[in-house]
């Protein structure tokens, strides 16, 4: 048998470069077609591969609907796998042509496979080269139900068939398909599958803006660990400035709202929500409601003694400049200016904040902040007093 196929592809081989294209791709299809066996088959199939004709599109389809009829797993050790063989590389080939007319033999070869992962994971790699939108929820709920924890038998089967169905999912630039792309960027799959570090890839280049999915995350996932994750993708994406806010105010509020059980906890909680602030500051966000959710996380910041979060937020204050903000402000200024008639009563970061507060009504530009600044023009040390006065003359009259 392989001397009577050595004496078929040497004769083809032989004449193939006196024929036009259009006729070589009939001699394929016809020997491929008269073939007895599927050694045969996939011999000729790596051939027709090489020509990447999309004439070639129904021989196709009819190859992998036949290989299906009789079962790609049924049969001997060695039949089963040259039917492996040839049933990857036709459907390879239905991906790169994409050749969407092929969806529903291709997405039959993905839920019928079970014994060979690399089959599987290529049939769904194949469904995202071709756009077969249709079964996006499929794939989507199969990558979101694999993300979940490891079969312990058949881990490694679940990684390889999970790196294709993100890359899959990933290729059809389909906001359905963020969430679970998103859950395995962060899953329990191991380095060496790469599914993870594709995932968080795909991620930026998935769809423009992940607002609405990674929303809800912020909003459902219950682990502050897994809410900054999400910020930080929000934040990496092509999303617009008022998407990025969006997100960033839902991120504090829920940081804001949660006491945590231990240091840990509030350590990872603080991280969700300087992030949080970096991104609104980043965005120029003038949302008035926001000034509610800057007034919590002052109290939860100064009862956790975060300076460093305490100073970003009296900067955020000026960033947003609302009435809110600036109102919040003038508070606080007073409440330092009657601190500041005692000698000795304000500690260094106490001025500290007082230069924040300074920057930060000189951001919002606003005449409101003038009668406050005014009380404060003699209350502290000459450097300061210098600070106030630059402030008070760049405020608007």
């Amino acid at each position: 048998m392989k001397k009577t196929l050595a004496s078929l592809l040497f004769l083809i081989l032989g004449f193939g470069s006196f024929v036009h294209a259009d006729e070589k791709s009939a001699v394929w299809e016809r020997i491929y077609r008269n073939a007895v066996n599927d050694e045969m088959r996939y011999a000729v199939m790596l051939n027709i591969r090489e020509l990447r004709d999309r004439q070639f599109g129904n021989l196709l389809i009819e190859a992998l609907t036949d290989l299906l009829s009789r079962r790609i797993e049924l049969g001997n050790n060695n039949e089963v796998e040259v039917k492996v063989r040839l049933a990857t590389a036709i459907v390879q080939e239905l991906g790169d042509l994409k050749e969407v007319a092929s969806a529903d033999q291709v997405y039959q070869v993905y839920k019928e496979v079970v014994n060979y992962p690399f089959l599987k994971s290529e049939a769904a790699m194949s469904l995202g080269k071709m756009r077969a939108s249709d079964y996006i929820p499929n794939l989507a709920r199969d990558l979101a139900d694999t993300n979940l924890q490891p079969n312990r038998d058949k881990a490694a089967a679940q990684e390889i068939v999970a790196f294709g169905l993100v890359q899959s999912l990933a290729t059809m630039k389909d906001a359905r398909g963020y969430e679970p792309v998103f859950f395995a960027s962060i899953g329990w799959y191991s380095s060496q599958r790469k599914v993870k570090e594709t995932s968080r890839a795909m991620l930026k280049i998935m769809v423009d803006d992940p607002t609405e999915p990674l929303l809800k995350i912020i909003q459902n996932q219950p682990t502050p660990v897994n809410k900054l994750k999400a910020l930080e993708a929000e934040d990496e994406s092509k999303a617009p400035a008022t998407g990025k806010a969006l997100v960033a105010l839902a991120a504090l509020e829920e940081g804001v709202r949660i006491v945590p059980q231990d240091i840990v906890e509030g350590t990872q909680w603080g991280d969700l929500r300087k992030k949080a602030l970096a991104m609104l500051v980043s965005t120029k966000d003038k949302t008035p409601s926001a000034a509610v959710l800057y007034r919590q996380q002052y109290k939860t910041a100064a009862l956790a003694r975060d300076t460093s979060e305490i100073l970003s937020v009296l900067h955020v204050l000026g960033v947003n400049g609302t009435p809110e903000s600036l109102t919040f402000l003038i508070e606080l200024m007073s409440g330092f200016n009657v601190r500041a008639n005692t000698p000795g009563l304000l500690t260094d970061f106490d001025v500290q904040m007082v230069r924040t507060i300074l920057q930060s009504f000189q951001i919002a530009a606003s005449p409101a902040a003038r009668p406050v600044l005014i009380e404060a023009s003699y209350l502290y040390t000459p450097a300061v007093q210098r600070d106030i006065k630059t402030v008070l003359n760049g405020l608007p009259k």
